[in-house]
């Protein structure tokens, strides 16, 4: 995640993640809603996905470099977005290196929402959400 703060610095990006305290997390969330020459949030869905209000106003596109373990985070993350007061299609792309754990890990993230689906309807299959089934 510094790494990435780093690498996007030419884009004003701030970021939220387990290394910054969570003041300085709500100070950077409020700059990236109210500073529109902050173009890049860097967030992990931990630290993104609940409580968070406001993001649909100025972004709409959202890419996943790590999955989350849980299907509930990846659909808290996403919903940040995707919700009321959102003017535009949300883009939700996810970064998977093929011959890596990360293959591994989306597979089994799709498998534990299948599950779960099974169980208890979610508002959308996290497939389809993916690939568009």
């Amino acid at each position: 995640n510094a790494k990435l703060l780093t690498l996007l610095a030419k884009y004003n990006a701030v970021g939220a993640y387990g290394a910054i305290s969570a003041a300085q997390q709500s100070r950077n969330l409020d700059r990236f809603i109210s500073d529109p020459a902050c173009l890049v949030f860097v967030g992990q869905p931990g630290s993104l996905g609940y409580g968070v209000n406001g993001l649909q106003h100025v972004c709409h596109d959202m890419l996943f470099l790590e999955m989350p373990q849980v299907p509930r985070d990846f659909h808290q993350a996403v919903a940040r977005l995707w919700r009321d007061g959102q003017t535009h299609k949300v883009h939700v792309r996810v970064a998977v290196a093929e011959r890596t754990l990360q293959v591994r890990k989306m597979d089994q993230l799709l498998a534990k929402d299948a599950l779960v689906g099974k169980v208890q309807r979610n508002f959308q299959d996290l497939r389809a959400a993916i690939f568009g089934e």
